[in-house]
């Protein structure tokens, strides 16, 4: 069995998570091991099923394809589908304010910086006026709002992947316990949002997909659909379902001619993250004192700059995202757009 291996931060996986959704890729995650180990240990120890041992071959140029072969110490990439779930590292991937993290096992709170892996047992916390997003493989997601905890780690005998404390949330394809309740996605691409106040109730909101209430023993409770919301008093069942206003973005201006020239598009911070808008913002100049459009468009809108009903000139133009929780992230740099033509 292998000895003194640890996950570690694969070299391109940044680069991996940050692909576009469209794009084919597998997600990897790096492991280092110990001079000695070899391939069947590294796979009993970490991987759910051992025998996939030579799914990590065309992700290591010049392995060895003997199991037994002892190795020397170097680092494997792992499709992190393979990994047992507490090898799964999720990245920090936005941190605004005063955000700590804890070690498993530690009771020391320290301010981390974007960049840092976690890991089962790990906690996340943000101060007042301050957010963190966590990336994990693939499209899933967590949020914390100001004053929140999360602890990304299974409660006993159980498959969720972390738990919330107090705060609110916003998550994508992640199942979360809270007190004694547990929320499943039931299909893919499921976002929720998620509001747990300590000792006392938790509230969820689902955006878009479909989330499944359990309780401890794993009993289906409710299942909720998109723009339903449930509350969970402490230590009681769930309400009946009922509507939320979901935040409406402002309707787009109708389209105009595209031209061939106006090639460049406003991009969309950040893909990965579900969003309920996107706010753009052009300016005469640089530093945005002289705004000439503020304006919000869906999220699968992706004006040109034609689009936007200016008259011929140069703009400055930046947009931020705002999440399915109606807070807005900080706006993309600005970028300068020849329009050629007006409306």
């Amino acid at each position: 069995m292998a000895r003194g291996v640890h996950i570690v931060a694969a070299a391109g996986l940044a680069l991996v998570w940050a692909a576009p959704a469209s794009a084919a890729r597998i997600d990897l995650t790096g492991v280092t091991v110990n001079r000695g180990d070899t391939l069947r240990g590294v796979a009993a120890e970490y991987l759910v099923e051992p025998e996939k041992w030579e799914q990590i071959l065309p992700h290591n140029q010049g392995l060895a394809r003997d199991p037994d072969r002892a190795l020397p110490g170097l680092k494997l990439l792992v499709p992190t589908a393979l990994l047992k779930r507490e090898f799964r590292a999720g990245m920090l991937v936005y941190a605004l304010g005063e955000v700590l993290a804890r070690k498993r096992d530690t009771s020391e709170w320290l301010r981390v910086r974007s960049g840092v892996l976690l890991h089962d047992g790990d906690g996340l916390r943000t101060m007042a006026d301050s957010r963190a997003r966590v990336r994990f493989a693939g499209r899933s997601m967590l949020e914390l709002e100001p004053d929140s905890l999360a602890i990304l780690k299974r409660p006993r005998n159980t498959a969720y992947d972390l738990s919330v404390e107090q705060g609110r949330f916003l998550v994508s394809e992640v199942s979360v316990f809270a007190k004694d309740v547990g929320f499943f996605p039931k299909k893919k691409d499921t976002a929720y949002s998620l509001t747990r106040v300590r000792d006392r109730e938790t509230e969820v909101r689902v955006h878009q997909g479909e989330l499944a209430v359990r309780d401890a023993r794993d009993r289906e409770l409710a299942v909720i659909g998109p723009g339903f919301m449930v509350r969970i008093p402490d230590g009681k069942p769930p309400s009946a379902p009922e509507r939320f206003e979901p935040l409406s973005p402002a309707a787009a201006p109708a389209p105009a001619a595209r031209e061939a020239e106006d090639s460049a598009k406003v991009a969309h911070p950040d893909p990965l993250i579900p969003v309920a808008a996107i706010r753009l913002q052009v300016s005469r100049d640089k530093d945005f004192s002289s705004i000439v459009l503020d304006q919000r468009f869906g999220p699968d809108r992706r004006p040109r700059p034609s689009e936007l009903g200016l008259p011929p000139g140069e703009y400055w133009m930046r947009a931020a995202s705002i999440d399915l929780l109606g807070e807005e992230n900080p706006f993309s740099p600005p970028k300068l757009q020849r329009i050629t033509s007006g409306p």
